[in-house]
């Protein structure tokens, strides 16, 4: 009788575990579906990606789009004005294309995962910049980037926050809390290839502390003012905690080959029709050819 209620015991127990193994395998394969309790942005990273990590045969090549104004200007009377803008409807026929070619928006929060955990780069990358921090972003372009679900990196000048034409820091907070990167463009839009060194550095201190101040988070990613770099400032960089400095040279920017200090864009204008803008996504170049100094306007 004791051994007979012995075995029954045992038995009830073995079926326990068998239920408790089941439960626990089916809550870790998930799908790679977030539990709503986590809510923090950087642990959703992962669950965005490809879990595969042999990456080494797959492209690191992003297209890095460049966007200043997104706006409607008179071209007659502001030529200038009108070239460094994108109107409102061709904005959101560009976007309404890479979400039609099924292209995914990143940040550079997302290539700093991609890279250091040798993720697959997503089958069509893309990522979004917009330099100054005008306030248009938030009024023209923001709508029609949430509209699509995607994402996009903003250059700030940090003394310009609050001013008249620029982002306040209310409308940034908002973005931030969206999920809209933020990077630095120095504090005054210095020319940084004849700045001192004591006052580059005092600019990106400035610029990445008011930043920070505003979303809580800081940031090592750099827009150089006007495209304009040279060797001593890289060599500058090297030394400080900045690690992509991005350029206005256009090429198509590839990870695992282009110095992350000297990364290409694309620059999208308002002469940039819908074709020109698919014939722009196709731009393959290869090795990025660095011009001792860029001088290009914005």
């Amino acid at each position: 009788m004791f051994r007979k209620l012995t075995l029954i015991i045992l038995g009830l127990l073995l079926v326990i575990f068998a239920i408790f193994f089941a439960t626990a395998t089916d809550n870790t394969q998930n799908n790679g579906i977030v539990s709503p309790l986590v809510n923090n942005a950087k642990k959703l990273i992962p669950y965005r990606f490809s879990k595969n990590k042999s990456a080494t045969n797959r492209s690191q090549k992003v297209p890095i789009l460049l966007y200043h104004y997104i706006r409607e200007v008179d071209k007659t009377t502001d030529p200038t004005g009108w070239n460094l803008s994108v109107s409102p409807e061709n904005f959101a026929l560009q976007l309404s294309y890479l979400k039609s070619q099924n292209y995914q928006t990143l940040s550079f929060e997302d290539i700093d995962y991609l890279i250091e955990n040798k993720q697959n780069f997503p089958t069509k990358p893309i990522i979004l910049t917009f330099d100054d921090g005008y306030d248009d972003f938030y009024t023209n372009a923001f709508p029609i980037i949430k509209t699509n679900n995607f994402l996009a990196t903003v250059f700030m000048i940090g003394g310009k926050i609050d001013q008249s034409n620029y982002l306040s820091a209310d409308q940034i907070k908002i973005l931030n809390n969206y999920g809209i990167e933020f990077g630095l463009h120095t504090q005054t839009h210095i020319n940084m290839t004849n700045a001192s060194d004591s006052n580059i550095k005092k600019e990106l201190t400035e610029n990445s502390n008011i930043l920070q101040s505003i979303t809580g988070k800081y940031s090592n990613i750099l827009a150089y003012p006007s495209g304009q770099f040279d060797q001593e400032l890289i060599d500058l960089l090297y030394k400080t905690d900045i690690k992509y400095g991005l350029t206005t040279v256009e090429q198509t920017a590839d990870f695992s080959i282009h110095n992350l200090l000297i990364l290409p864009r694309l620059r999208v204008r308002g002469s940039t029709t819908l074709e020109k803008f698919k014939e722009l996504l196709n731009n393959q170049d290869g090795y990025l050819i660095v011009p001792t100094t860029t001088t290009n306007i914005n």
